[in-house]
């Protein structure tokens, strides 16, 4: 079929123009591939995240038949799914995240071939009338066909669900919904008992996916009556039996146990909003101006303006000009070309897969669910590359033919695939932490390990779309961190998440929030808490990047003043041990300390310079990541310090001196001496070491 698709029929079947069909048939096979993994590649190494760990649990501790028929503890009912996800999970091993990552691209890649083969069949219809020549031989469905393909790879909204394995019903469903309706267009013209067989069981098994395959079979139902109705009235049986098969799934619903899930009429207000949300799948290569002119109004006074669902009436409208804008150009281009039942498959298409979100789901669910738009993608794609042909068709010369159908799908298609770059990035962002963590759960498998203030969730600030900035979503309430990261890690080792909001950041290009943000830690848990974990890890934030930092560890020790130190602190504080390492431009301090009493307030200065005193860097602040100080830990507390100093500059001659000290909140330094008695000259202790000099 796939070969088909580009080939078709030519009249003469000499060797020469067989052989060269074989050139568009490769291109039709190997540039959405090659696009796919282009854009995406950076998915293949990505640990599991977010609904990943909720996912694993869930269908590995059921039966295949369990899953079939008892789903408690879930509030939806998608079998054919979770037998994929327990297939994989109990064949892999613990955190190889490549081969489902190289699945879902695959997946996506042939859902771009399916959309194409059905573009071009929609096409065929109007060939007789299009004499038009297009490069080697093909016709305008061929390249209209090819074109499809490259635009739904690249089609923005697909970014979520293709990078999260968790997400990958929405490929999967998406999939179906193609394939049963191509497969009731290719029966509508062979008329094969193969073709009506698969379209019904394809119609089927979709919602089994996921609930939004109700619509596959009223889908290619309607395709069916726009694109043929006269041979969809003779047949109106199969056209019946389509939708009313995939509604068989609302009956396996209602009888399967599960976790009940009440519904709330969400209102006329929450409909208008969702179905704007939807509005941007058809029409994304304009959506990008939506946001431009929402930002644009926001800057001005415009008073208490009238909301809808919590958002200000002009977003609504705008989103809908631009919207209205875009359906306009198509149509009128479609028109002239004779192709306007295009338009209205497409638009029938896009409601028909959005109906269900629209109708059961909360608006505050659908806005942050850019997943959802999915399932628009492939009307989407029919609809735009069949404009691109549709443009240059009407040129006169070869050359300016392919050029504006060409130059159309690229300017279509250039904002997407930046779109896509730039939410690949925000992902290795986000997800950095969570591959350092479960690298860390196999180094110290046996420990207890507290993370402070790790990403929950993540996005920019400046959104790109108007609708539907779900940014990255590394955990949630209801995921449990500690599995989380053991999933990827593979061992026992013990995670602890928390959010200490007095040392949390804020960025300047980046939104974020942290595990632990309802529950978080008061002034007096550092000292209470800390001593119960192995290993105190921080989470160091910049727009740059995000890194998990030891920080220390805290235990209980001997109630009497250490015999060897470097330093004593008012006879109170010890420093018992003090090195001094350089990682590039970072210098790691790892600090020592002996607490026989309390030091009210006091902080610690820890500052780097080169041997002539010039400073290079500072990191001062209480100890263990800037959250403990020397108060509250009890007599004969033992603190293992671990500093992380940026750099501004490096020693030429690989020299530098540590100076450690304290000081109280008026500033003045703690008074300081030597293991002699002596006082320290400006209350420091200073350490010099000789590194490789930098390069």
């Amino acid at each position: 079929m796939v070969a088909d698709m580009i080939s078709g029929s030519r009249g003469s079947e000499s060797e020469s123009s067989v052989s060269r069909r074989w050139l568009p048939t490769l291109a039709f096979l190997l540039l959405p591939l090659l696009l796919t993994f282009v854009l995406y590649w950076t998915t293949l190494t990505q640990p599991y995240f977010w609904d990943d760990a909720p996912h694993y649990d869930f269908a590995t501790t059921r039966t295949f038949l369990q899953i079939w028929t008892d789903v408690r503890g879930l509030s939806y009912y998608r079998p054919a799914t979770f037998t994929l996800y327990k297939i994989l999970f109990e064949l892999l091993p613990v955190g190889a995240t490549t081969i489902p990552h190289i699945f879902i691209l695959l997946v996506h890649t042939a859902n771009g071939w399916l959309v194409g083969n059905l573009t071009r069949r929609l096409l065929q219809g109007s060939e007789k009338a299009d004499e038009t020549p297009w490069f080697l031989g093909l016709t305008t469905s061929d390249v209209a066909g090819l074109l499809a393909a490259l635009l739904f790879v690249s089609y923005p909204f697909a970014v979520l669900p293709v990078s999260h394995f968790a997400a990958v019903m929405h490929p999967l469903v998406t999939m179906f919904t193609i394939s049963t309706t191509l497969s009731a267009l290719v029966y509508a013209s062979s008329h094969r008992r193969r073709w009506l067989v698969t379209a019904i069981a394809l119609a089927l098994l979709a919602p089994f996916i996921h609930e939004s395959g109700t619509m596959a079979g009223s889908v290619a139902a309607a395709v069916l009556l726009i694109y043929n109705w006269s041979w969809a009235w003779k047949n109106w049986k199969f056209v019946i039996v389509l939708p009313c098969t995939s509604g068989f799934f609302l009956l396996a619903w209602l009888i399967i146990p599960k976790t009940p899930n009440t519904f709330e009429w969400i209102g006329w207000g929450g409909v208008l909003a969702s179905t704007t949300f939807f509005a941007q799948g058809p029409t994304f290569p304009l959506q990008p101006l939506s946001r431009l002119v929402m930002d644009c109004l926001s800057q001005l006074d415009m008073g208490i303006p009238l909301t809808v669902v919590g958002l200000p009436w002009w977003d609504l409208a705008v989103i809908w000009a631009v919207a209205l804008t875009a359906l306009l150009f198509s149509g009128l281009v479609l028109w002239r070309a004779r192709r306007l039942r295009v338009l209205a498959i497409s638009l029938a298409w896009a409601f028909l897969v959005a109906l269900p979100s629209i109708v059961v789901l909360p608006f505050p669910y659908v806005s942050v669910s850019q997943r959802l738009l999915y399932a628009g993608g492939p009307p989407a794609a029919l609809l735009w590359a069949t404009v691109c042909v549709s443009l240059g068709a009407r040129a006169r010369h070869s050359w300016a033919r392919h050029a504006i159908a060409l130059g159309a799908a690229t300017l279509i298609a250039a904002v997407p695939v930046a779109y896509i770059h730039r939410e690949a990035v925000l992902h290795e962002f986000a997800l950095h932490p969570l591959e350092q963590l479960a690298t860390i759960g196999r180094e110290y498998p046996r420990e207890r390990h507290l993370v402070v203030n790790p990403v929950n969730w993540i996005n920019y600030k400046q959104p790109l779309y108007a609708l539907g900035q779900e940014g990255v979503s590394v955990s949630a309430e209801y995921v449990d961190f500690d599995q989380l990261v053991r999933l990827n890690a593979g061992t026992t080792a013990e995670f602890v998440a928390v959010t200490f909001p007095p040392i949390k950041v804020e960025l300047a290009n980046h939104y974020h929030s942290t595990i632990g943000e309802e529950i978080p830690w008061g002034a007096a848990d550092p000292a209470a808490k800390t001593p119960e974990y192995d290993r105190l890890w921080l989470t160091a934030y910049s727009d740059e990047s995000i890194t998990v930092e030891l920080v220390g560890s805290v235990w209980p020790g001997l109630d009497i003043a250490p015999e060897e130190y470097l330093a004593s602190f008012d006879e109170k504080v010890y420093l018992i041990g003090a090195k001094l390492d350089v990682q590039e431009e970072t210098a790691i301090a790892t600090l020592n300390w002996r607490c026989l009493d309390d030091l009210p307030g006091a902080t610690v200065f820890c500052h780097v310079t080169d041997c002539t005193g010039k400073l290079l860097g500072q990191g001062d602040g209480f100890s263990v990541g800037r959250m403990l100080p020397f108060e509250g830990l009890g007599a004969g507390a033992q603190v293992n310090d671990v500093r992380h100093i940026d750099l501004n500059l490096l020693s030429g001659d690989g020299c530098y001196a540590l100076s450690v000290g304290l000081y109280f909140p008026d500033g003045t330094r703690v008074r300081t001496r030597d293991p002699y008695g002596q006082p320290l000259p400006d209350g420091t202790f200073r350490l010099t070491t000789t590194l490789a000099p930098s390069r």
